[in-house]
């Protein structure tokens, strides 16, 4: 099996505090900065693709998505041995509850 090649540590959404656009979000780890999106759907004039919060709330899940996914591939009893607790609050970080 390969080596995860992705910025390990905790991801989290937050709106980009330098720009005066609401709708521009980061992404932060515990490493820094993972990566910057700008607020809508659509080709900028400056050539950047921009994302809502719901996708950037979405990618800021994906590092606990890949770990709960790795938990689950070894587990023979998913309803005995999975925590369920875990995959819902999972599953609320991915559509920004949390």
């Amino acid at each position: 099996m390969s080596s995860e090649k992705f910025t390990h540590g905790e991801w989290k959404s937050e709106n980009f505090a330098e720009s005066d656009n609401s709708y521009d979000y980061v992404i932060t780890s515990d490493k820094g900065v993972v990566g910057y999106w700008r607020g809508c759907k659509e080709r900028q004039k400056d050539n950047y693709w921009t994302l809502s919060k719901s996708d950037a709330h979405l990618i800021s899940a994906a590092p606990d998505m890949y770990r709960l996914l790795k938990k689950m591939q070894g587990v023979k009893n998913l309803e005995r041995d999975i925590d369920w607790d875990e995959v819902e609050q999972v599953l609320s970080k991915a559509r920004g509850e949390q």
